[in-house]
């Protein structure tokens, strides 16, 4: 909350001389055929089998995956032929693989570019050579840079992806398309199924099963599920998806939102529009040794849902002593920590009386700014103190990445953990 949106739109691009694709092909190519020279000398994919799929294409500072990903996979998979390395399109049926990833970044006129070779094994963390380069920004057209409908869903694998490696899940069920908070016709329904499941075959780590029946024998054929909502307020679609145990524990959640009229008019016809609700408690979600914490939020107005300068305080609640941590992960995939302030140390707060955030003698509040849409608030309390990093740089600025880091961290820990979540929606 309070942030600045990530602004493709604020990027200019005039180009000249050369026509837009050849411009690309040429200069975004050559980047690339150099930076998989480099990295082949330095790993042994000569004679393997290497996994490039568009999904593990995608902007490092949001996650963000765009059109230019499908362009950035067609130019790794041609410099690959070039060097006689079998390519496939999606995550194998089990075993070790090489994944190669691209990572971009726009800094001021320049694209910077990062090849990845990770070796992942089946079960835990992988290996990494990784080269950079950088192209003039001038040099890719400006459509690439801007989201379409496909690309949403591909961010929303992508996303999901980071918190399923952390939990050691590769195999996974996407459950039917289910309305937020009304109708969905079946033929809109299944046209949002297949945009999902399209970039899930993509997975470089997740591989489509079936689930097993409850009452089919043997163990679970997948490690887990995805159960995909989508809602419509306005102009705005929302698709939020969770990443789930089979026991029904929520590991992830992301969501992805954008502007209807990228639907057929058929589809956007299916979707009813819906009033989203303000969430007004929220109990743990995960608990660990019989600790457990509630969040809820009240604001100084009476709007739903909250709109543009509103002010937020939160509310806290833990059964035992514990030291507590609030966090915020915006519309576009960033994390805050709201609490403890980084500049104070944590301390170990008594139970039973309600915890406000900010408390009552603050001389602030949160206060509803831009990115508009929907925001997550995760409460995490441990008995013991978490190694939650200050600054909130690299992985942990990442709304993709926190909830499996926290996680981990609680499940590792001594004494209790538990977590809370809370779903609000901004607008203007």
């Amino acid at each position: 909350m309070g942030m600045n949106r990530f602004g493709i739109s604020a990027i200019l691009l005039i180009l000249a001389m050369l026509p837009a694709q050849r411009a690309v092909a040429d200069i975004l190519g050559g980047a690339l055929d150099y930076l998989v020279g480099e990295v082949l000398e330095r790993t042994r994919l000569q004679g393997t089998t290497v996994t490039v799929t568009a999904n593990d294409m995608f902007d490092v500072g949001t996650g963000q995956n765009l059109p230019l990903s499908e362009l950035l996979r067609d130019k790794v998979v041609a410099a690959l032929e070039k060097q006689n390395v079998a390519v496939r399109g999606a995550a194998p049926e089990g075993g070790s693989q090489w994944v190669l990833q691209v990572q971009w970044k726009v800094r001021q006129d320049d694209l910077h570019i990062t090849l990845l070779a990770l070796l992942r094994p089946q079960t835990g963390n992988a290996r990494l050579v990784s080269r950079s380069s950088k192209i003039p920004l001038d040099a890719v057209e400006l459509d690439l840079l801007i989201p379409d409908f496909t690309s949403y869903a591909r961010t929303l694998v992508h996303r999901l992806e980071q918190a399923a490696h952390y939990r050691n899940v590769r195999s996974i069920d996407l459950r039917p398309i289910e309305p937020a908070n009304g109708a969905l016709v079946e033929d809109a329904a299944q046209y949002f199924a297949q945009w999902l499941g399209s970039a899930l075959e993509q997975s470089s780590l997740l591989r489509r099963v079936r689930a097993k029946a409850s009452d089919e024998a043997g163990p679970p054929q997948a490690d887990a599920e995805i159960v995909a909502r989508v809602s419509v307020t306005g102009n705005q679609v929302t698709v939020t998806a969770e990443l789930r145990e089979p026991d029904e524990k929520t590991i992830n959640r992301q969501l992805v939102q954008f502007d209807s009229d990228l639907l057929p008019p058929t589809v956007a016809a299916g979707l009813v529009q819906q009033q989203a609700p303000r969430v007004a408690s929220r109990r743990s979600g995960f608990s660990k040794n019989g600790l457990t914490v509630e969040l809820a939020a009240g604001s100084g107005d009476s709007s739903n849902p909250y709109r543009r300068g509103s002010a937020i305080r939160f509310v806290v609640r833990i059964n035992r002593d514990a030291f507590l941590y609030l966090f915020n992960f915006n519309p576009e995939g960033k994390t805050f920590a709201l609490y403890p302030d980084p500049d104070t140390e944590p301390k170990k707060l008594k139970a039973g009386s309600p915890i406000r955030i900010p408390d009552d003698g603050a001389d602030y509040m949160f206060e509803v700014q831009p990115p508009f849409g929907t925001e997550m608030l995760l409460a995490v309390a441990a008995e013991e103190p978490l190694n939650v990093p200050r600054d909130m740089s690299g992985e942990w600025s990442r709304a993709d990445a926190v909830p499996g880091l926290l996680r981990e961290m609680g499940e590792n820990a001594a004494g209790g953990y538990a977590e809370a979540r809370l779903e609000l929606i901004t607008t203007r």
